[in-house]
This record gives structure tokens, C-alpha cells and sequence, in this order.
């Protein structure tokens, strides 16, 4: 058996864990990167605490065996008292080589939406695409924006962190 990290498909409304599990050695290769900052912060006078940080996970092959590999990246906020109401934006920038060794980057980006009034962590950026596999390094910039009294030249301050799952 091969110990494999899998993420959850709530993970941003869990908080962005990964989880454990165990499959057959011969299950397709899927690898996850999880990485979570914290900022302290003044907004509206008070202060507040939030975490925010990403996932993005690669596979290949595919369980179905195509020659496709799936990338998917996760940006959020965690559901910190008060950090929902200072969120300005979510984002996560990424590129992957095309191939092994090509030296051919495509990029590709996405913006955070509240995913719903009751979830908790509120809002989320997400993408997941397929692209002709293998591919070869992939890392995704994952950022938070908040909107803060502490930074009187833009009115916000944020975290930023880069995973990379290949």
C-alpha cells in the first residue's frame, strides 16, 4: 500500500487540511501542497487575527487512464472572528511547464467570489483544468487581501504563500 495525501473536496470550507489515506500502489499519483499564514491586523479599530493560505494538488496518470494530468489550485480565508468582513480579495496566480524539461510556462489565474452568506470561510478562489500530461514544475502564488486601518497608503495588508505540487 502507498500512503498517499488526498484533498478533501470541502477543504476550504474545513479549514484547507489535507487528508490522510491509504490506496493500492498501482491508484493513479495525485500530490497535494497545503501551506496556511497569519496576519494581525487593525480593522474598523479592532484587531483581528485571520489565517488564509491555499492548496493545489496534481495527478497523473489519471485513474481512467487517459494521458491527462489534473491541476487544481484552492486560495481562502479561514472562518477567524471578524476576518470574513475585512476580506478585499482572493487570489491565486500559478504557471506549470508544459512538459518535462520543455522550457515552454503556461500561467493561469483565478479570483475569489463568496462561495455562499452561510459557509464558513466565505470566500474561496478555485480552479482545476486538464492539461496534456506530464507536465513538468508547477507552483501557485496564493494571496489574501484584507482591508485594514494599519496600512494608511493602500487601506489594506494581506498574506501570500506559494504551493507547489510537482
Amino acid at each position: 500500500m502507498k500512503l498517499k495525501t488526498k484533498l478533501a473536496a470541502g477543504a476550504l470550507l474545513a479549514g484547507l487540511i489535507p487528508v490522510v489515506g491509504v490506496e493500492p500502489a498501482n491508484a493513479s499519483y495525485k500530490n497535494t501542497d497545503a501551506e496556511t499564514s497569519q496576519i494581525t491586523f487593525h480593522f474598523n479599530g479592532q484587531q483581528l487575527t485571520c489565517r488564509a493560505g491555499g492548496s493545489s494538488s496534481y495527478e497523473f496518470p489519471r485513474p481512467d487512464g487517459s494521458d491527462t494530468a489534473h491541476i487544481e489550485a484552492l486560495s481562502g480565508v479561514y472562518d477567524d472572528p471578524g476576518c470574513r468582513n475585512a476580506i478585499f480579495e482572493v487570489s491565486l496566480d500559478g504557471r506549470y511547464e508544459t512538459a518535462p524539461g520543455s522550457g515552454v510556462f503556461r500561467t493561469f489565474h483565478a479570483e475569489g467570489t463568496p462561495i455562499s452568506s452561510n459557509a464558513p470561510g466565505g470566500w474561496g478562489a478555485l480552479i482545476a483544468f486538464d492539461v496534456q500530461g506530464p507536465t513538468g514544475p508547477i507552483a501557485v502564488t496564493h494571496r489574501v487581501a484584507f482591508v485594514c486601518d494599519d496600512n494608511p497608503r493602500t487601506s489594506t495588508c494581506g498574506v501570500s504563500v506559494t504551493t507547489s505540487p510537482k
